[in-house]
């Protein structure tokens, strides 16, 4: 039996839905024109959203692999632990490698690998080390979340990587560099693998918007905590408008089509609902190390508050 919760939810998904399938049936016929009305190349929120867009991606692994840190005595074997604990340290460091490496012209450091390789040395040591003053059971809760999280990450950059090498579509900046509209294709016309001049042809879909819309795994906290679950209508609201802001501003920016932001939040989000629906089953929070939920029941909760 669908709970009023649940109807409530086909109901704005439907609506959702409805929209964004006239927006890519707009998009198909008149992307070209949106664009040159659009375009803004010196948008300063554009260059903004360029880079804080990446961010939800590139955090999704440092972040996680912390939790799975703490969670890291998977075995009564102390060794096999200090192994895996050793991986996940490991794992951390890179996320944060690669954090820097994709916000390097936001915070203007040199474009060198070695500045990422320090910064990133500095931060993985820091939240390597302020994890151990969570509650553990706020982390053992946390622990499923990780997982889930890294899945939608995985999925997501998958498909999206290999749409974009599939479809090879230009982006509007480089008919402006180009000075010539010719190789624009629409979204449905898939072109094989293509260069220009050695540059790959990445447009369709928008991989930041993919990003920004990766935020949507937070909402799955309101399943772990249950005391956070009025928040989670904000935080649906909250996440939106900036899915939405970014699908604009890649627009401006010309770096992007509309179809192609349209796209890459449609992929971004089926593989997240998805995956909720499976990891969350019925709105629960099933993880067998799970300490009791209910609101204020345990200090883990509180703290996590």
């Amino acid at each position: 039996m669908i709970t009023k919760e649940g109807k409530r939810s086909i109901v704005i998904h439907s609506v959702i839905f409805a929209a964004w399938v006239g927006l890519v049936v707009f998009a198909s016929f008149r992307d070209l024109e949106i664009s040159r009305v659009l375009s803004n190349g010196d948008s300063f929120l554009g260059a903004l959203i360029a880079k804080v867009a990446e961010w939800p991606a590139y955090s999704i692994l440092p972040l996680s692999s912390v939790v799975l840190f703490y969670n890291g005595d998977l075995t009564k074997n102390k060794r096999a632990n200090a192994t895996i604990k050793a991986i996940f340290a490991l794992v951390n460091y890179g996320g944060w490698t690669l954090w820097f490496i994709a916000s390097e012209k936001l915070v203007e450091v040199p474009h060198e690998i070695g500045f990422s390789l320090v910064y990133a040395a500095m931060f993985s040591a820091a939240s390597l080390y302020f994890g151990k003053f969570v509650n553990k059971d706020v982390m053992k809760k946390l622990f499923k979340f990780a997982i889930f999280a890294l899945i939608v990450l995985a999925a997501t950059q998958l498909v999206i990587t290999l749409i974009k090498n599939g479809w090879s579509r230009a982006r509007y900046r480089d008919m402006l560099k180009y000075d010539s509209f010719e190789m624009f294709t629409p979204w449905y016309k898939p072109n094989g693998f293509r260069k220009i001049d050695g540059y790959r042809l990445t447009s369709f879909p928008s991989g930041h918007t993919n990003s920004a819309t990766n935020l949507f795994i937070l909402t799955a906290l309101c399943y772990i905590f249950p005391s956070w679950k009025k928040r989670k209508t904000l935080v649906y609201i909250l996440i939106g408008a900036f899915v939405a802001l970014t699908m604009v501003y890649r627009v401006v920016y010309n770096a992007h089509f509309l179809s192609d932001t349209l796209w890459g939040a449609f992929i971004s989000y089926v593989i997240f609902y998805i995956a909720k629906r499976i990891t969350f089953k019925g709105g629960k929070y099933t993880f067998e190390e799970r300490t009791k939920e209910s609101e204020g029941s345990t200090e883990g909760e509180k703290i996590a508050e």
